[in-house]
């Protein structure tokens, strides 16, 4: 911040802590400074007193920017007096210190200058007072006087800004504290009788003025009636001068009818000779607390209400007096003979706790009492006789010496819960079971097989004496088959028997069946004299359809005479779940029989498929080799013998005619090729690929040995292949790089190794021509190019074998490129091919 002539004083930045008025106050004694000799020129910069940094510079006849410098490290040689006593410039033109800012100085007319200190009370430099001369001078012991006087007026006017800063911060710090609290704060002159308040009390009384004198009168208006006395026998305090603190809870209404709790503390001050000459006092607005102790009673009370229906027993021990409080559910959990008493001994809890469980149970509390939380499950003797397993969660209040005053905790019935989770861990076991299951249908593959081993599962499952299934005929007119087990129990019954007394009349019904169905045991009056079905079904059944995903029943599974109780709903589930396998195994088996009849019939088809291929390889090698042999042959014949005697356009046919003969030979050699590699048995063994590579390379280097190339090729690179096609492979893919590498002046190829995701990738990369990759998907397409053949050679077929080769070995091959940039091609290959 930077005060100059003529401008407002605006309000500092926080940062800087110097308020408007004390900018204005040294400004004035820069003009005083000024005024005793119009050849003077004065600036005070000042220090902020927590960082020590420059805070502003102020001045009143020194423009806005020579104060700005002033303010940064230029001017430093006119802050040095920070160091010493005074700083003299008797010539800031010839002055080295003054280099930075000399221009600045001079272009004002100042031609000297003096810096003296200024400290604070704490001896800590607080600002420079700077006396700047229009004319080159010393300054003289009267100057130098002046300094110093002025110095301390800056000194002190500093300080007392500094102060009156300090306590209206202070002040507004002791208004935002009332204001948070609520809290009003009021004084009132006896002698004087004058009264001034502070904070909130506008708030909470309703005044309308927070400086006006309270009035006891105008307070007890708004005070409710009920509760005026007690601000009348305060005011009686007073007067019998009994200065001591007391504190009064009143009610008051606020002129829109709210009632609002207000607490009021007042404290007398005495004088020398005893008499109370100032109370103070102070009001804080307390409606919020009484709220909250209403709502803690309320919510107390809803508690009770809700432990009675939780079905839980909430206790509340109370050592020191040995008697238990109880809340909630006491006869459920301690049974009828207890009755509703909500207190009861400290130590009924060694009557209740079952004896087995005693030792267990007294070293839980130890550990709680210690200040542990426990959870510990137990049983319980009710008072009816009745055993009960409950559960009890606690903990223990500790005082500040470590010793528990109070335990508090939950005894919860968890019977139901111990049935569930025996049940629970029971249809785990069921679980677990069906995994293997599942495991063994899905091993299955005959219809008849897999339902026999389906309907024994199913006996195991739900642990019963009897289990059959049936499979009804599909589409295809298949016969119905139909499967039995049973126990020793029924040993004397056949399969037939057994399968006519189980399912009896309900076979024909049961197509119909939409869901399972469960019939329980029920007795029989003369069971000497009922049918062996009869017997069977009394014991007990439970039937589950077979349904296909697509919503089809195509059986059913029949379980009879559980050997433990009746059926229940998770037998119905586990055995559900059962049967859903089953649907989805037996539709599996009659595929794969479909399936295995198709193989066989495409498996002839393909062998058909594979002897007219070799039948047209064979007519391909022989009857189009012979007469394109022929046109070569004639052709050459011509070259011999009459060559020189033809004219040029003629020459150019010969010439056209030999060149498309041998690509017609290529390619129909690369195509033989492609067939051989698709029909070609594979002969797996450990094949080098690095040494292979190096072949490869040392061939093409003998083909073209004036070419600079440059090959990198990755060392110890092994995989189980065939490895005559792994060499069709390599050979296809770096006889491309080495051709499309052919315009450069250095080709750079590389055959290595990377890792794609979870595949080990092998590749190719060239610093070729590249290609479009928007037609990358084109490469690997008997006869695609993407190059014309008069710019490299080639038929169009070599990619589209090394493609088979790779698949053949279950990986997949792709390329990346971009023009004149060259390409890179990357193939996997299976851990095992295929």
């Amino acid at each position: 911040m930077s005060v100059a002539v003529g401008e407002p004083i605006q309000a500092p930045s926080p940062s800087c802590r110097i308020d408007i008025a004390l900018a204005g106050a040294l400004q004035q004694t820069c003009g005083v400074v000024e005024a005793m000799n119009r050849d003077r020129r004065c600036a005070i910069v000042l220090y902020d007193q927590g960082c020590g940094s420059i805070a502003a510079a102020i001045g009143l006849g020194l423009p806005q920017a020579f104060l700005s410098l002033m303010e940064s490290s230029a001017a430093e040689c006119f802050s040095a007096s920070r160091e010493s006593e005074f700083a003299v410039h008797a010539d800031i033109a010839a002055d080295p210190t003054c280099r930075e800012v000399r221009d600045a100085a001079l272009a004002q007319g100042l031609r000297s200058s003096w810096s003296l200190p200024v400290a604070g009370t704490s001896g800590s430099t607080i600002a420079v007072l700077t006396v700047f001369a229009l004319v080159q001078t010393n300054p003289s012991p009267a100057d130098l006087q002046a300094a110093r006087t002025f110095a301390t007026l800056i000194a002190d006017t500093i300080e007392r800004s500094r102060i009156d800063q300090a306590i209206r911060e202070n002040l507004t710090r002791l208004e935002l504290a009332h204001n948070i609290a609520r809290l009003g704060y009021w004084e009132r002159d006896v002698v004087r009788n004058r009264a001034v308040s502070f904070g909130r009390i506008n708030d909470i009384v309703g005044q309308a003025d927070a400086h006006q004198a309270l009035d006891l009168n105008q307070l007890l208006a708004k005070v409710v009636p009920e509760d005026r006395h007690l601000l009348i026998e305060a005011g009686e305090d007073v007067a019998a001068n009994r200065p001591h603190l007391r504190e009064i809870s009143f009610r008051i209404r606020q002129s829109d009818g709210e009632i609002r709790h207000v607490l009021a503390q007042r404290r007398g001050i005495r004088d020398e000779s005893g008499r109370i000459v100032k109370i103070v006092g102070t009001i804080q607005d307390v409606t919020a607390q009484h709220r909250a102790a209403a709502e803690l009673k309320a919510s107390e009370e809803r508690f009770r209400l809700m432990a009675e229906h939780t079905g839980q027993l909430i206790v509340d021990c109370d050592i020191e007096r040995g008697e238990v409080n109880c809340a909630g559910a006491i006869r459920e959990i301690l049974g009828d003979a207890v009755g509703t008493a909500p207190k009861l001994p400290l130590d009924i809890w060694r009557k209740v706790v079952h004896p087995d469980d005693l030792a267990m149970v007294e070293q839980a509390i130890k550990r709680m009492l210690k200040g542990a939380r426990i959870s510990v499950a137990c049983r319980i003797l009710r008072f009816d006789g009745k055993v009960l397993d409950i559960e009890a969660i606690g903990s223990a209040v500790i005082d500040a010496n470590g010793r528990a005053t109070r335990v508090i905790g939950t005894l919860s019935d968890i019977s139901d819960r111990r049935r569930a989770e025996a049940e629970g861990r029971r249809y785990l076991m069921q679980l677990a079971f069906l995994a293997d299951a599942a495991r063994k249908v899905n091993s299955v593959l005959s219809v008849a097989d897999l339902l026999q081993t389906i309907t024994q599962i199913a006996r195991d499952l739900v642990g019963c004496h009897i289990a059959i299934g049936v499979v009804w005929p599909d589409e295809a007119d298949r016969s119905e088959l139909r499967s039995s087990s049973a126990s020793e129990k029924y040993a004397s019954l056949n399969s037939v028997a057994l399968l006519a007394a189980t399912l009896d009349e309900s076979d024909e019904s049961s197509r119909e069946l939409k869901g399972a169905m469960r019939a329980p045991r029920t007795a029989m009056a003369d069971e000497e004299a009922s049918s062996e079905s009869q017997i069977i079904a009394s014991s007990g059944l439970l039937t589950v359809p077979l349904v296909t995903p697509a919503g089809r029943a195509n059986g059913l599974i029949r379980v009879a005479d559980k050997r433990e109780g009746d059926f229940n709903p998770n037998d119905e589930r586990v055995l559900g779940q059962l049967a859903n396998l089953a649907a989805v195994g037996i539709e599996n088996a009659r595929l794969y029989g479909e399936l295995e009849a198709r193989v066989g019939q495409r498996t002839q088809e393909l062998e058909h498929s594979n002897r007219e291929l070799e039948a047209f390889s064979y007519s391909v090698s022989h009857d189009l080799r012979g007469p394109l042999r022929a046109i070569s042959g004639f052709t050459g014949l011509l070259r011999e013998r009459h060559f020189g005697t033809f004219d040029n356009d003629s020459q150019r046919y010969i010439e056209r005619i030999e060149a498309g003969t041998q690509r017609m030979a290529a390619l129909i050699d690369d195509l033989l090729e492609l067939g051989r590699v698709t029909r070609l048995e594979l002969k797996c063994e450990q094949v080098d690929l690095s040494s292979l590579a190096e072949a490869i390379v040392q061939r093409l280097r003998e083909r073209s040995p004036q070419r600079a190339a440059t090959f990198d090729i990755q060392p110890g690179l092994h995989v189980w292949a065939d490895l005559r096609l792994l060499e069709i492979v390599l050979e296809n893919l770096l006889d491309n790089a080495w051709k499309f590498t052919a315009g450069r002046s250095a080709a750079d190829i590389v055959f290595g190794v990377c890792q794609m995701g979870a595949d080990r990738a092998f590749l190719v990369r060239d610093n070729g021509v590249g290609f479009d990759p928007r037609y990358a998907s084109n490469l690997f397409g008997v006869f695609q190019r993407l190059h014309a053949t008069t710019e490299f050679p080639g038929t169009g077929v070599g990619l589209a074998t090394v493609q088979r080769i790779v698949q053949r070995h279950g990986g997949r091959i792709w390329a990346e490129a971009e023009v004149d940039r060259g390409a890179v091609f990357y193939f996997t290959l299976a851990e095992e091919p295929r």
